[in-house]
């Protein structure tokens, strides 16, 4: 039996391979086609809203019923009008608890100006004696887009004020200013603030003031000097204040020499009030004749 040879012929075999070349050849550089980078977008100018003053009108104790004046300033310090957004006033108590007195709004705000509001809020009735003060938050929904919310909301420490119950009428001297000298027969230039530091109204009143011997009034040793509108005064409310400035005149019996001038409110005690001890001013005056 025969087989066939098959006979492998291996090209190259025992020879040392050829040493690749130290350096590949030259290639052409890669160009970057890519394009130049894009700007990068810049953003829309925005408004920048911001409470920067808060003022509480100063005053006395306040009770129900009564106002409390207070005024707002807000600012867009951004380069871009702001559109219609809301501002709230709110009060708080000692405790930190507030509650929503009132909201406005401001239908468009432009850019770099400053908006000026004066309001007031009345005291309700069944509010808490105690120390109250006001904020004002505005944009509190974010309507608004803004380049900082930081500044949207002020509580000044000062701005506060003090409500106290008074459900009784209490007319009081507040002011009086009585000329050091006078002239038998000549005018004299008193005047005088009234207030009603009660809650109540006080109903027709009247008053008069006198030369007297005394500071305290004795029919024998005082005479009247006001002839024309010390009688039935308007009702004054709880609060409120009127100024006095009638005409007055020197009686010729009055005697020379010091004297008092001394100014009476409710004399005769018709209005019924929480303390009349406080009724009544006196100030020194020299008489002398003409």
């Amino acid at each position: 039996m025969r087989y066939p040879v098959v006979m492998l012929l291996l090209l190259g075999c025992g020879e040392a391979p050829s040493e690749l070349p130290a350096e590949g050849p030259d290639l052409p550089e890669i160009q970057d086609t890519a394009p130049p980078d894009a700007e990068s977008p810049q953003p829309d100018p925005l408004p920048n809203l911001r409470v920067s003053g808060l003022v509480v009108t100063p005053g006395p104790a306040v009770t129900w019923g009564q106002t409390v004046g207070y005024e707002v300033t807000l600012d867009n310090n951004g380069v871009a009008d702001a559109a219609e957004y809301t501002w709230t006033t709110r009060r708080c108590d000692a405790d930190g608890d507030c509650i929503g007195v009132a909201e406005e709004t401001v239908f468009s705000h432009p850019a770099g100006q400053a908006i000026g509001s004066v309001r007031s809020l009345i005291v309700p009735d069944d509010t808490v004696d105690g120390t109250y003060c006001l904020q004002v938050a505005l944009d509190t929904g974010f309507a608004i887009d803004e380049t900082d919310e930081a500044d949207n909301v002020l509580a000044p420490d000062d701005a506060c004020f003090t409500v106290k119950y008074q459900p009784e009428v209490d007319l009081v001297v507040s002011e009086f200013a009585c000329p050091e000298a006078g002239t038998h027969g000549a005018p004299l230039a008193a005047t005088a603030t009234v207030t009603n530091q009660g809650g109540l109204a006080s109903g027709e009143w009247a008053y008069q003031i006198y030369v007297s011997s005394s500071p305290v009034i004795a029919p024998a040793t005082s005479w009247p000097l006001c002839w024309d509108g010390c009688d039935a005064l308007p009702s004054l409310e709880g609060g409120a204040s009127v100024e006095l400035a009638p005409a007055l005149q020197v009686p010729a019996d009055v005697p020379q020499g010091p004297r008092f001038c001394v100014l009476v409110i409710d004399a005769a005690l018709t209005v019924v009030e929480s303390d009349d001890d406080n009724n009544s001013a006196v100030s020194a005056i020299e008489i002398s004749a003409q």
